[in-house]
């Protein structure tokens, strides 16, 4: 099995051995030229230095002698000292055997220049006044010296400058043709390599790769692939036919399984819609009597038609899911005959977001949420019981909110609605559906396959809050 593996690490081996021999043979000689680079640059700018300087240093000797201010001597002595420490590095960075007299004289030249200045500022704060004119005239002929010598130097080490560039150029040319070669030697290394392993490995990798491909396409049932050496890709093939085999296994026993819960799921939606609660139908035909027998036709007209509508909805294929919108409605028909019943006791108020109403959801999910609400949530009040619904957008989802002002509920009781949905079962005498909160959730997580989206906040004496969080894209 470690035949291919053995081929392919001296393979590589050897072409990261001449990859990285080249490269620190690159490295060195750029680096070689990159530190000669800089000791010539640094020899221009010593000499480039030592002519500004000492033309400072003149110029603050004559300053002074003019003015006489103490800061006029504090920058003689400061270009002084700088002189002479340019003077110290001439021995290290230009000195050597072909110019040595030049730039020995020029260093004299230096120092002749820094003495003759110290006599002129000694003379001057002498009060000599006859004597330090003359030796100012001698500074500056030695000034002039300085400078005509800093361009002869110059000269010089332009003239080296220039055989260093046609050296460089040449060293340049033969790097060329070395990464020619390089480029040449490598291609010719990896069209040996696929002419060497290409009937090994290509071939039945391909056919790994139309095998793979007619998989991701959904084809299961293709003929297995060939191979009989005892290598890695022997190897390979052996378990992607196994692989191959599995997923037929598994997707066959997926198939069953989703009939299966297709049809627990239809028998549990079947039970769910026989639920239809005859004490609330009462209460709503009472409410109906008695006010056809205190008001006018109209109202009981619209009261019967809320009712009509209600019942057909709840009678709707419990499968199909529906807008958000169409769901809204129904719960406003529900608490217009709850308004009907209650008046003023109780308040309703539905806001929700334009762009929310198009969201689809099980049907027969916030009616529940809205019966339970009211039935134990604010129907023992006197007065002032309020429900809202609010909807809105948040990132990916979309957040519905059922509020009320409610008698509320202990955490224990809410502890215990988040995490045993035998809790769940709050049914009871006035709901129109049959259907208690353990039935919505139980929908939402078949609709949604998630469990995080169902949160409820209540306090003892101020109400509660109801939250479903819905996925946008169902």
């Amino acid at each position: 099995m470690s035949k291919m593996k053995n081929k392919l690490m001296v393979f590589f081996l050897a072409l990261f051995l001449l990859l990285n021999g080249v490269s620190i043979f690159l490295f060195l000689n750029h680096k070689q030229t990159v530190a000669q680079y800089d000791h010539l640059l640094d020899r221009f700018l010593l000499l480039n230095d030592i002519s500004q300087i000492s033309q400072n240093t003149f110029d603050s000797m004559n300053s002074f002698l003019l003015h006489k201010t103490q800061e006029d001597l504090t920058d003689f002595y400061t270009y002084r000292r700088e002189l002479k420490e340019k003077q110290r590095e001439l021995k290290k960075m230009i000195m050597n055997n072909n110019n040595y007299i030049p730039v020995k004289n020029y260093e004299v030249m230096i120092g002749s220049l820094i003495e003759e200045t110290d006599v002129t500022i000694g003379l001057f704060m002498s009060e000599q006044i006859e004597s330090y004119p003359t030796r100012q005239a001698e500074s500056l002929k030695l000034l002039s010296f300085l400078q005509d010598q800093t361009l002869h130097l110059l000269n010089e080490e332009l003239t080296q400058f220039q055989s260093y560039y046609v050296e460089m150029d040449s060293r340049n040319q033969n790097m060329e043709y070395m990464g020619f070669a390089l480029f040449s030697a490598i291609l010719f290394m990896v069209l040996l390599f696929s002419l060497l392993f290409s009937n090994n490995i290509t071939k039945p990798i391909q056919q790994l790769t139309n095998a793979a491909r007619e998989i991701a396409l959904g084809k299961l049932d293709g003929e297995e692939i060939i191979y009989h050496k005892k290598d890695e890709i022997g190897f390979l093939t052996a378990t992607f036919n196994k692989m191959r085999r599995d997923v037929i296994d598994l997707f066959t026993q997926i198939q069953e399984k989703s009939e299966q819960d297709q049809l627990i799921k239809e028998m549990e939606l079947k039970s769910l819609q026989s639920q239809i609660n005859p004490h609330f139908l009462f209460n709503t035909l009472n409410t109906i009597g008695k006010l056809a027998y205190i008001e006018g036709s109209e109202k009981v007209n619209q009261l019967i038609m809320s009712l009509s509508k209600l019942l057909r909805y709840n009678l709707s294929k419990l499968e199909k899911p529906v807008k958000l919108k169409d769901e809204l409605q129904t719960v406003e028909d529900y608490i217009f005959i709850q308004k009907t019943r209650f008046g003023e006791r109780v308040h309703f108020d539905v806001l929700v977001e334009e762009a929310c109403l198009g969201l689809e959801i099980p049907i027969l999910t916030l009616q529940p949420i809205v019966e339970n609400a009211f039935i134990h949530g604010i129907e023992s009040l006197e007065g002032g019981g309020s429900i809202e619904i609010i909807g809105y957008e948040e990132n990916k989802d979309v957040i519905l909110k059922i509020i009320d002002n409610g008698v509320g509920m202990s955490e224990e009781i809410q502890k215990s609605f988040l995490s045993n949905t035998e809790k769940w079962k709050q049914t009871g005498a006035g709901h129109s559906t049959g259907l208690g909160l353990e039935n919505v959730i139980r929908r939402l997580q078949l609709f949604y396959h998630r469990k995080d989206f169902f949160t409820i906040q209540s306090e003892i004496g101020k109400g509660t809050i109801v939250e479903l969080r819905l996925p946008k894209g169902g």
